[in-house]
């Protein structure tokens, strides 16, 4: 068995949990959307890497403790982010590039997929502003810097969810239930883990498109360009 007939049959054993007498895969998270259509690709991944590595993805269970790096980092860019908000709106500008957070072709200062793309924006010098995904590494700091162009880092949203979701008066969501774990066998608790984890990604997804939504409407935004594998 390879590691992406493992991820696919561990997959399709996923989406048939049942979650409060409903099958995942009918839980919808908004809209037409439902729970697999979204983070169906990630929860493969996790599958993936189980294989490959012997043991879970790190980055699935929360961090425990207070890093002050990286809260620095999250602050900066929300700050950044404010400004490229303002911007976006005030600007009118009509095209929105999403990329990674990556500064591997120095010339147009972006990453390298996407060097001929930006090459065509300055050629024809067509106004726009990013839109990106970042890990708040080591090279962030550096990036920012070297990027100096108005833009909006998508992490940033998630400490306005954490402020709306402090002082909401909204009704939490019913508990969920889930059974059928044992047919995972040893794979029980990682899969339980794995589970609980993106259930509780489900109202931080509904806020991230909201706001972005809100923010888009009110900009003058026509075109988005973005590299292949956008998540």
């Amino acid at each position: 068995m390879t590691n992406y007939s493992y991820a696919l049959s561990r997959v399709k054993k996923f989406n048939d949990l049942i979650l409060n007498d409903r099958a995942l895969r009918d839980k919808f998270v908004l809209g037409d959307y439902n729970f697999l259509q979204i983070y169906q690709a990630l929860i493969f991944n996790n599958f993936k890497f189980l294989y490959e590595q012997k043991s879970p993805d790190p980055y699935l269970f929360p961090r425990s403790g207070f890093n002050f790096s990286s809260a620095i980092k999250r602050i900066l860019s929300i700050l950044i982010s404010v400004g490229g908000y303002a911007f976006l709106i005030l600007s009118r500008r009509q095209v929105l590039v999403y990329a990674s957070d990556k500064i591997n072709d120095l010339k147009y200062r972006c990453d390298f997929r996407m060097a001929n793309l930006y090459g065509q924006l300055f050629l024809k010098n067509v106004k726009f502003i990013e839109a990106l995904h970042t890990a708040y590494d080591e090279n962030f700091y550096d990036y920012a810097v070297k990027r100096w162009r108005p833009a909006l880092y998508l992490e940033s949203i998630d400490l306005f969810y954490k402020i709306f979701n402090k002082f909401s008066f909204n009704k939490p969501e019913e508990p969920i239930n889930a059974t059928d774990f044992d047919s995972f066998g040893e794979e029980a608790e990682f899969t339980s883990i794995l589970l609980k984890k993106y259930l509780a990604m489900i109202a931080k997804t509904r806020f991230r498109i909201s706001f972005m939504s809100k923010l888009l409407r009110l900009s003058g935004i026509k075109t988005l360009i973005c590299v292949p594998d956008t998540r």
